[in-house]
């Protein structure tokens, strides 16, 4: 219930500050990230083409950095993407909150324990999601480092 909530509140966003309160006609370019188009947009989707039968929406899916160009460069309507543009020519709506969580096969050892030496998959290198993640695993490393250089030191 929580998400349908949310999409409303989107939709409504997207109608206040992007389309003409007196019914849209016509043509919205619309790019989005791989996890919002996965998750989330068929609803969004839904509830614009309720709200607004005339407008025909072009959907585009691609990653952080294409999506920013392209809305910088004017060249499509919106850009739905996880992550702020910071330019001063573009305004940032915040959107729903999107859980993330860290999922590993049982057979690999206590997932609430150290990192396994595998491989893990995420976003493309060239994105937002991506660097934040990466960031985040140097502040664990460096961290569980620190940890283990103090315990050295006490023994």
């Amino acid at each position: 219930m929580r998400h349908a909530e949310q999409f409303v509140h989107l939709a409504e966003l997207v109608d206040r500050d992007v389309t003409d309160p007196q019914g849209a006609e016509g043509h919205l370019q619309l790019e989005v990230s791989e996890t919002i188009a996965q998750c989330w947009l068929p609803e969004l989707i839904k509830k614009l083409s309720h709200i607004h039968p005339n407008l025909a929406v072009e959907i585009n899916v691609d990653i952080f950095t294409v999506l920013r160009e392209a809305l910088l460069n004017q060249e499509i309507d919106l850009a739905i993407l996880l992550g702020p543009i910071l330019e001063f020519s573009v305004d940032n709506i915040k959107l729903p909150a999107f859980e993330l969580a860290w999922y590993i096969g049982s057979v690999h050892g206590d997932p609430n324990g150290t990192f396994p030496k595998l491989p893990v998959a995420t976003f493309a290198r060239n994105t937002w999601p991506y660097r934040e993640i990466k960031s985040s695993l140097f502040r664990l490393r460096t961290h569980n480092q620190n940890r283990t250089v103090a315990a050295r030191a006490i023994a």
